[in-house]
Order: C-alpha cells, then sequence, then structure tokens
C-alpha cells in the first residue's frame, strides 16, 4: 500500500497496521513521498506504543495495565482454588487521533482527539 502510494496511486487512502512498529515502517517509507505531503494516506497502527507521539502515529492504545491485572486475578483464583473458570471480560481500547490520519487533518486541532468507543 506504502509503495502504491508512493508511486502515485490513489486506489489506497488508509492502511492500518498490525502493530504500531509497523507503521512506524509504513510512516518512514512514505517520508519522502508525495502522498504524505499531500495528506492522501492515513497510517493508523495498534498498541499505543511509548514512541507513537513522536512520530505523530494515530494508534488505538490497548489497556495493558488493566490487561496484566485481569489476568494476574484470574491466575491467582486458579492456584487458590486449583480450578479454572471460563470467564469473559471486555477491555476497553481507545483511540488516539495524531497527524498521521487524516481524521486529525479534518480536525485541524493541535491537540491529540481521543475517541473512546
Amino acid at each position: 500500500a506504502v509503495a502504491m502510494c508512493s508511486a502515485g496511486s490513489r486506489a489506497v487512502t488508509a492502511v492500518f497496521c498490525p502493530t504500531d512498529e509497523i507503521a512506524f515502517g509504513a510512516l518512514h517509507g512514505l517520508r519522502s513521498s508525495d502522498a504524505e505531503q499531500s495528506g492522501v494516506l492515513s497510517v493508523v497502527g495498534y498498541d499505543g506504543h511509548a514512541l507513537a507521539a513522536d512520530f505523530g502515529l494515530t494508534t488505538v492504545v490497548q489497556p495493558v495495565a488493566e490487561l496484566g491485572s485481569v489476568a494476574a486475578d484470574q491466575l491467582i483464583s486458579t492456584l487458590r482454588t486449583g480450578r479454572t473458570s471460563p470467564t469473559r471480560r471486555t477491555l476497553e481500547p481507545h483511540l488516539v487521533v495524531r497527524s498521521s490520519s487524516r481524521l486529525r487533518r479534518w480536525v485541524n486541532d493541535p491537540a491529540p482527539a481521543v475517541v473512546r468507543s
């Protein structure tokens, strides 16, 4: 997708990367292209990496501390009782919108927007 946009293709308007690290690579690939300069391509990552803000990367932030706490509670319960019981728990990620996405350009706001689902 990055190569297509760098070559001038308008067929792709956004790339959702499975990790922020991959999104950093996509942004690097676009750095010198017209696609980045014109705001044609949006790049979004997933993880909420500590460097996402430095790259201006729009990212889906996972509630990592809460995820760890839930996993630890489940493990402690299993160790105490000797039984496992399937549980379902939904943890809410949130979107931090920065300059790598067109939404950010439409908003035209210097502070990152946070969209909670």
